[in-house]
């Protein structure tokens, strides 16, 4: 016989009776906890996926064990007592009919535990799937978490070596200082900070912190998957001292190297920190220095280069920068007097190195050979946003001004929150006499950039372009005023 309402009364009431619907509402927010802190701790303690897979199977699996304990057994007086079960008005065969369906709802929950569940979590949890790509990384600056503010340009020193040592490898590609300064600038949190550099097909992110211990400086790195969001790697350097900080890049690029599986034989001969260690004031200045440049703080920035220089006179890569900065102000003797000097550096990574013999052309306006020099550039340094603004430069004096704009719309596009592109694209656009389309430009470099000059002025000079001689003047008076 099918049970009727009064049964189904009776059930409802023994399940509200016996807590049922309590215990299952209490396990499933329990559950949720403990997927979510083992996951999170795993994560940090770089587990096997088989033991986040076992921890979910466990939980999904006890979910209807625990309704069927609860059903068949009591609390009561401050014992566990088992139901009679005699008065729910059930025959034995529904009550089996029941038991078989709960207990292959238990063998279900287990599989898919195991096997659905986790292995989608997994899939989205698994690193960018490379194929034949070669990896790109962008190594953010080590944040400073001390509270000592005189150790700020280590993190930017630390990453510095870091970049330079991995730049060396054949099987990585490495982002520039500009690009992953564009993507910072753009970002609001480190989530987006992913999102950005995943948009830009960078595949991982290096980041890390500094902190004080009472036994020295602390140094923490990790490298991320942009687009899957699990930690591939991780390091810790301990017992530091500000003077020897930067001994931590040679392990952080190793770390790295270790968590993208780049060929470990590789590390050999191919990063000596020696110089920025044994010249460490000199590196101090040419980190600061370079913390201008590429803020177009050029002034603040020769004033940091020189004082490197004089420490350290051979100094490479100093010597390019203060040899860029005189070429801007218009000092070409200077400039090729500091570009030779640079390339007599024994010591200067070949990234650098091709950066000088381009801009020896560059000055020299044999645009041809410049052009030639920064193309072969970017085809082993592809990540290069200083080559690519010369290489605009160069197009530009040699007369191939479609090429020049091309390539600046190419930046704009891969890059949106770049406002030297948009500087440029307006810049060249204007001087063709392409109006729209350099207000347009324009209007985006401002709006990026609502505190820089050289956008007022820009703005201005469109203007008396178009004749609007009041609007002109009203633009040069605000780009004197900022």
């Amino acid at each position: 016989m099918i049970p009727g309402k009064d049964s189904f009364k009776k059930l409802w009431e023994s399940l509200q009776q016996r807590h049922v619907t309590r215990i299952a509402i209490a396990y499933l927010g329990i559950g949720w906890g403990v997927l979510e802190t083992t996951e999170f701790v795993l994560g940090l303690l770089q587990s096997p996926d088989w033991i986040f897979r076992a921890v979910v199977a466990i939980v999904a699996t006890g979910f209807p064990l625990a309704l069927i304990m609860s059903w068949v057994f009591d609390y009561r007086g401050g014992q566990l007592v088992r139901t009679d079960g005699k008065n729910s008005g059930w025959p034995m065969w529904v009550k089996a009919t029941v038991s078989v369906p709960l207990l292959v709802v238990v063998a279900a929950s287990s599989w898919w535990a195991w096997k659905g569940y986790v292995e989608e979590k997994e899939r989205s949890l698994r690193p960018t799937d490379l194929g034949d790509m070669v990896p790109i990384v962008a190594v953010l600056p080590i944040r400073n978490l001390t509270g000592d503010p005189e150790l700020d340009w280590f993190g930017e020193g630390v990453v510095n070596l870091v970049r330079d040592n991995l730049s060396r490898s054949r099987f990585l590609r490495i982002a520039s200082p500009q690009k992953v300064k564009t993507i910072l600038d753009a970002a609001t949190d480190e989530l987006e900070v992913a999102q950005l550099a995943a948009e830009q097909d960078i595949g991982f992110i290096m980041a890390g912190e500094m902190l004080i211990t009472p036994q020295g400086i602390y140094v923490s790195s990790r490298l991320t998957d942009s687009a899957g969001g699990i930690v591939l790697s991780a390091n810790q350097v301990e017992n530091l001292q500000p003077a020897t900080i930067l001994e931590a890049a040679g392990p952080i690029a190793a770390q790295i190297r270790k968590g993208l599986g780049v060929p470990r034989e590789e590390q050999v001969d191919v990063f000596v920190a020696d110089f920025a260690i044994d010249n460490l004031e000199a590196y101090e200045h040419y980190v600061k220095g370079l913390k201008f440049f590429l803020n177009f703080s050029y002034t603040q920035a020769l004033v940091e280069f020189e004082s490197a220089l004089k420490l350290a006179p051979d100094f490479g890569a100093a010597l390019y920068r203060v040899a860029y900065i005189k070429a801007v102000i218009g000092d070409t003797v200077g400039a090729m007097e500091h570009m030779q000097l640079a390339l007599d550096d024994p010591f200067m990574l070949d990234r650098e190195l091709r950066y000088v013999e381009a801009a020896v052309q560059y000055i020299s306006r044999d645009y041809v050979a410049a052009i030639s020099a920064y193309e072969a550039l970017l085809e082993d340094y592809p990540y290069e946003l200083e080559a690519r603004e010369f290489l605009v430069k160069c197009y530009w004096g040699a007369e191939r001004q479609g090429d020049a704009v091309e390539l600046l719309e190419q930046m704009t596009r891969e890059d949106p929150g770049n406002e030297v592109a948009w500087s440029s694209l307006g810049f060249y656009l204007l001087q063709m006499g392409e109006l729209d389309p350099a207000q347009s430009a324009l209007n985006r470099f401002v709006a990026l950039a609502p505190e820089n000059p050289n956008g007022q002025t820009l703005m201005g000079d469109l203007a008396y372009a178009r004749g609007e001689l009041e609007a002109a003047l009203q633009h040069y008076q605000q780009a004197i005023v900022l």
